[in-house]
Order: C-alpha cells, then structure tokens, then sequence
C-alpha cells in the first residue's frame, strides 16, 4: 500500500513538472509571436507591452524553473528563424538574442545571458543602455575550450547591422569568476598584447565587392572546434573582402595568430 501511494506522488510530481514545462513553451511562444506580430502591424504600444511581458517571464522563469525555461528558450529558437538560443558545452552558459523590431535598414538586438553562479542561475541583460541611434549587436555563436589548467573560456561571435550590407563583428572571450560572468575576460593575444575581443567591418555595398553573390552573415566569423580556430576575412585596403583568412587558434592558455 505504502508503495503505490509513493509512486502515485512520484507520477503525480511528474506530470505536473511536465505540464509546467509546457506552459512555458507555449506561454513564452505567445508572448513572443505576439510581439513579432504586432510589431508587423506598427502597433508599437501593443509590440512593447508583449516584449516587456516576454522578458519578464524569461527572469521570472529562469528563477523559478530554469530547465524548463532554457528548454523552453531552445524550442522557441527552434521554431522561429530570427530567435537566436546559444549554449556553451558545459551548459553552464547560455545566450538568447533577438531582433526587438525597432530599426529600419540598421537593426537592433537585445538579450540575455543565462549562467550558473555556483549555486543558481541567473540573467544578466547582454547589451547595456545604448546612446541613441546606436544598435544592439546580435549574439549568434557561443564555443568554449579549456585552458590547459581547466578552466572554461567561451568565445562569443556577434555582429551589429548597420544597414542592408554593412556589418560590424566582434569575438570576444568571456569567462566566469567567481560566481560572476566576466565580460572583459583577456584571452585574445595580439601584437598589442592580450585583449578581450577583435571587431572589424564589412561593407558589401562597396563597388570591389558588388555581385559576389548571396551574404552568408554567419560566415563572417567560423570557429573549427576541432582545431579550435576562429576565423575571419582578410579586408584589403580598398575594401575587397578577400578570400583569405585571419586564424586565431588555442595554445592551451589563451588565442593567438596562427602564421
């Protein structure tokens, strides 16, 4: 008797875990294609309203639940092309990134990250408060590699878009310490020393680079996990973006040229 009475608050717990984690997905889907929605219509108060709404239940959720916020976050991104859910291998970082549908040719992003501190995870908003008329980057890859002593660095890709065919992309090496994601982390070297990231541009509007086909915007920037490379275009002085790469690789401590 004593035993189907624990199982039947075992299943109990279950489906309820279980119907949860549902009405998560579908409430987080809702408020987010309701925002896309009205923002579509130039409905901008309504479009607001559902993007506060959409946050809050992102913090709100990872306080709570966070599995099945983050497994909520990955269905959403699974289902809508503009929403972008990253995670690190360890899974102890996240990033959730999308277009908040303000900008015209120049589009603006805004997001989270989500990590575990030690003892919970938290939110912390990605992009700070922007002057005006600047944009929000769209964060679009996370990878990670170890140090030869342990200890994780992820390597973040983003880009800012500025207009149709002008991009700014950025890599930059995060890490946590102690409980804290820290957003400067130096694991980048280069002939000024260590830095925390890399930017450069591109200008497909420029005449060098008209009629080069479709823009893969993701291509900008590749890491091979593998060799644990990143990569980017070599930019020449008149602006044609050339087939060659820069490469960055892993040497067990922090990134550098590879020649």
């Amino acid at each position: 008797m004593t035993c189907r009475i624990l199982f039947s608050i075992a299943f109990s717990a279950f489906t309820l875990s279980s119907s949860a984690q549902e009405v998560s997905v579908a409430k987080l889907s809702l408020y987010y294609q309701k925002f896309v929605d009205f923002s579509d219509q130039s409905q901008s108060d309504s479009a607001t309203h559902y993007r506060a709404l959409f946050k809050e239940q992102v913090i709100n959720g990872v306080k709570v639940n966070h599995t099945a916020t983050l497994y909520a976050l990955s269905e959403l991104a699974r289902q809508e092309i503009g929403f972008q859910f990253q995670k690190t291998t360890d899974t102890k970082l996240y990033s959730v990134c999308w277009d908040d549908q303000t900008g015209g040719t120049m589009r603006n992003f805004e997001g989270f990250y989500i990590y575990h501190n030690g003892s919970v995870c938290v939110t912390e908003t990605i992009h700070p408060v922007r002057e005006e008329f600047s944009a929000g980057s769209n964060v679009y890859a996370l990878h990670q590699v170890n140090t030869s002593k342990g200890k994780a660095i992820y390597l973040q890709f983003e880009y800012v878009k500025a207009s149709t065919s002008l991009f700014r992309y950025t890599v930059s090496s995060l890490s946590i310490e102690r409980g804290k994601l820290n957003r400067q982390a130096k694991y980048i070297k280069t002939g000024s020393g260590l830095q925390h990231s890399i930017s450069y541009g591109l200008d497909w509007s420029e005449k060098v680079n008209r009629d080069r086909g479709n823009l893969n915007i993701k291509q900008a920037l590749t890491y091979d996990a593998t060799l644990k490379q990143f990569s980017f275009p070599l930019v020449q002085q008149d602006g044609t973006i050339s087939t060659k790469r820069i490469k960055y690789g892993f040497k067990g401590s922090y990134f550098e040229l590879v020649q």
